[in-house]
């Protein structure tokens, strides 16, 4: 395996800062756009149950006015004088409701006006009856009371006997009742019955009878017939209103129905309508309708005083009819959500610029503090190494100047004391170089399987003569490691031991062992200690303790962040796992080979 440090593309980190803003963008003007969604399914989750409310509310009041209709067809159809102007029936083809003047039927009027003139010598139903009026006629002229009943009570008889056509019924009974009022002061009681009320079933008066026969009448027919009997009921102060507003009504032309109507039922031209054998239809007023569905919401809260209803159409199936509610609480709820997403997106694309703008700025920032660091590097790297030559050439002449002042008492140890600092000056700046070429990533770590047993040899050839190495553990033990690195890590920790330490002699213990997956190594030593809080900022760069005691000063701050960046190379941990003024122990854990 090969471990290196990577260097990273300067413009790595700020392109990655560009495409988490923009993600982070994205994923606003997701969640604003679901918003707005969120919003408008609301607006029109409560418009839909409003229309579903009134559409259900107009449809059962469609379907009472039909009922009600067709409960008022049985009523009309029995009683004539009733309105039956909002109702329609028609069976096999003929219509029966509303009555219309639509016939070919006429002289009705002429026909009473001769019927006491006239002689007949058949024995038919129509010249009997014609003959009890002339009778009522003569008996009216003598002034016979008896007869004059029996003339009245035989016609009355007669007509219930037989049901002749509209022409001779309704002249011989006009005739008689015009002979009474003429001629006679009648009973009250017999003209009311005569003309309005009736004698019991299937003997109407001739009110009822009038527009009972209507159909077959002619319009022009139908009018003078009306005119005649108004006459008659006026005269005889018998109520009549109601009957000329009938007449008029039956006069007016027949109602236009379409060719086809829906066996379903159905709203047809003002008209609820339901087909089949028989045409069954009700009018109504779908505005007057929708005014008082409308005003009943209003009372409820369900519409505002500026919301309105209307049909999506005047024709169809009563079962899909369909209401529309028209407010201006939607159109400003449409319009709010449009101006609310438009100012968010404005306010995103905004911060997007000034993301950018802040992204540009750290970029050209770092830019000129990587510039710095190259030019710190390279100073150092060249600094230190042009500090190899002349501290090589200072060891040499300090060794040459220990021999020779080797036995001289005025020397004492100056010579030798010469060439340790030159030697920790030598390992401070091979630390440095070692240090600055990891950070840059110039060296290339080249693991390969290394045994543990040659620690051992590198330690006791290195450690100096009042350091006592011991080595245990390592037998059998084999790690992926690049030994020239490894070397590196452990004698910082032996120059760490000796440089921190105020006893004699300096002990350095390292201990080897397997636990689980993972090779760990123990490195202890007998120096100062450590404080707790200090137990982390010791591996980071250039970090020296204030109070740093020992042979050998405070150190440069790069021994233990070397140990850090080597372990860590190698995918390993490093840490002080205990210290106290008695030692300190470093734990090593590698993953194990």
């Amino acid at each position: 395996m090969v471990t290196k440090r990577p260097s990273r593309s300067r413009t790595a980190p700020f392109l990655a800062g560009l495409v988490v803003l923009g993600l982070f963008l994205v994923t606003l003007i997701g969640v604003f756009l679901r918003e707005d969604e969120t919003r408008r399914l609301e607006t029109e989750g409560q418009r839909s149950a409003l229309e579903a409310y009134a559409s259900a509310t107009l449809k059962r009041a469609l379907d009472d006015e039909w009922r009600l209709g067709v409960a008022l067809m049985e009523s009309a159809l029995a009683d004539p004088l009733l309105d039956d102007s909002r109702l329609v029936l028609v069976s096999d083809g003929e219509p029966l409701l509303p009555r219309r003047a639509a016939g070919a039927e006429t002289g009705i009027v002429a026909a009473m006006e001769t019927v006491t003139s006239t002689r007949d010598d058949d024995d038919s139903p129509p010249a009997e009856r014609r003959r009890f009026v002339r009778a009522l006629a003569a008996a009216l002229d003598a002034k016979r009371p008896g007869d004059i009943e029996a003339s009245v009570r035989g016609l009355l008889s007669h007509r219930r006997q037989f049901r002749l056509g509209p022409r001779d019924d309704l002249s011989t009974v006009l005739a008689m009742v015009e002979l009474l009022q003429t001629r006679t002061t009648p009973a009250r009681v017999l003209l009311e019955r005569v003309l309005r009320d009736g004698f019991g079933p299937g003997e109407p008066g001739l009110q009822r009878q009038v527009l009972l026969v209507s159909p077959r009448l002619t319009r022009d027919e139908l009018l003078r017939v009306c005119g005649v009997v108004e006459q008659q009921s006026r005269r005889a102060q018998v109520p009549v209103d109601d009957f000329v507003s009938r007449c008029g009504a039956v006069a007016k032309p027949p109602v236009a129905l379409p060719d086809e109507v829906p066996t379903t039922l159905s709203l047809v031209d003002g008209w609820v309508l339901r087909g089949g054998r028989e045409v069954r239809g009700v009018a109504v007023s779908v505005e007057s309708l929708l005014r008082a569905e409308q005003t009943s919401m209003r009372e409820r809260g369900l519409l505002l005083p500026g919301d309105g209803l209307t049909v999506s159409s005047s024709h169809g199936a009563v079962a899909s009819f369909s209401v529309n509610v028209d407010s201006t609480r939607w159109r400003d709820a449409q319009t709010s959500r449009a101006t609310a997403l438009r100012l968010k997106l404005a306010l995103l694309a905004l911060a997007f610029g000034l993301g950018v703008g802040l992204v540009a700025l750290a970029f050209a920032v770092q830019r000129r503090e990587q510039a710095l660091v190259e030019t710190k590097n390279e100073l150092v790297a060249t600094v230190s190494h042009e500090l190899r030559t002349p501290l090589a050439s200072l060891r040499v002449m300090a060794e040459t100047l220990e021999r020779k002042l080797q036995g001289v008492a005025e020397a004492k140890d100056w010579p030798q004391r010469i060439v340790g600092e030159v030697d920790g000056l030598s390992a401070l700046v091979e630390n440095i170089l070692s240090f600055n070429r990891l950070e840059r990533g110039r060296d290339v770590l080249h693991p390969a399987p290394w045994k543990l047993d040659e620690l051992r040899g590198w330690l006791e050839a290195d450690a100096p003569a009042e350091v006592q190495v011991s080595v245990t553990g390592t037998e059998g033990l084999v790690l992926d490691a690049d030994p020239t690195w490894m070397k590196v890590a452990f004698l910082n920790l032996l120059r760490n031991a000796r440089k921190y330490n105020e006893r004699t002699p300096v002990t350095f213990d390292v201990h080897a062992r397997r636990d689980g997956s993972r090779l760990v190594i123990d490195v202890r030593d007998n120096g100062v200690g450590l404080p707790v809080e200090a137990w982390s900022e010791v591996f980071e760069a250039f970090h020296r303790l204030r109070d740093g005691r020992g042979r050998g000063g405070g150190g440069s701050g790069l021994g233990l962040a070397l140990v850090r960046r080597v372990v860590e190379g190698h995918r390993g941990t490093v840490r002080v796992s205990a210290s106290s003024p008695e030692g300190t122990t470093f734990s090593l854990e590698f993953p194990a080979g």
